[in-house]
């Protein structure tokens, strides 16, 4: 299992192959960076994330990259009418029946894509920071999260790990305002910066997850 790393990394995406998935047509994703290779030929290149927009029920169903047919139709979607659309940089929840199970969608290149996580059953043996927003000041639960990657790369068992917040906080863990760390210091500017690394972070995962490297 390899273990996705934060902004500032490199990250190759070749091809997607998804399972089961009708509804999505053509590949979604390619790099986020190393301008010296080429991109997916079926995509611009582009370096910035996308950002989080309404998306309604079927779509995000039908925008999961690692899951079976059978997997798909059975996962239970959030509230929907809840969601704060506006504040959220990508859309994560927890599985109310599989308590080990969480799902998070991403906006990559203007489409969404969702992903299936598995938390594995170790348990760092000190409080760990979140990889996606990389709060200092550990304000909930951060756990290892394992995801199979997307076609066939995921039927060999290949897998992605990350820790990431427990319950998915990332999104108010970035929106606090942080401590003013000194005389003139810019609150505003910093928390944004917090803001545009949940994105990039997140998109990287999912990069990673459909990547066949």
């Amino acid at each position: 299992m390899s273990t996705s790393a934060p902004a500032g990394s490199e990250e190759v995406v070749d091809a997607l192959c998804v399972d089961g998935l009708e509804s999505l047509t053509g590949p979604h994703l390619l790099r986020a960076s190393d301008s010296d290779r080429a991109p997916h030929p079926y995509l611009p290149h582009r370096k910035h994330h996308s950002i989080m927009r309404v998306i309604d029920a079927a779509r995000i169903r039908a925008s999961f990259i690692n899951v079976s047919v059978r997997e798909r139709k059975s996962l239970v979607l959030p509230d929907l009418s809840a969601v704060a659309w506006d504040r959220i940089d990508y859309l994560g929840w927890r599985d109310p029946k599989l308590p080990r199970v969480g799902y998070v969608v991403v906006i990559v290149d203007d489409e969404p894509v969702g992903i299936m996580l598995t938390q594995t059953e170790a348990s760092p043996r000190s409080r760990t920071q979140c990889v996606w927003c990389a709060d200092v000041q550990l304000p909930n639960d951060v756990v290892l999260f394992s995801a199979k990657r997307a076609g066939a790369a995921g039927r060999r068992g290949d897998t992605v790990g990350t820790y990431a917040c427990a319950a998915f906080e990332c999104n108010a863990n970035v929106r606090r305002k942080p401590r003013t760390a000194y005389i003139g210091f810019d609150v505003e500017a910093a928390r944004q910066a917090r803001i545009a690394a949940l994105g990039a972070n997140v998109e990287r995962f999912a990069r990673d997850v459909v990547s066949t490297a």
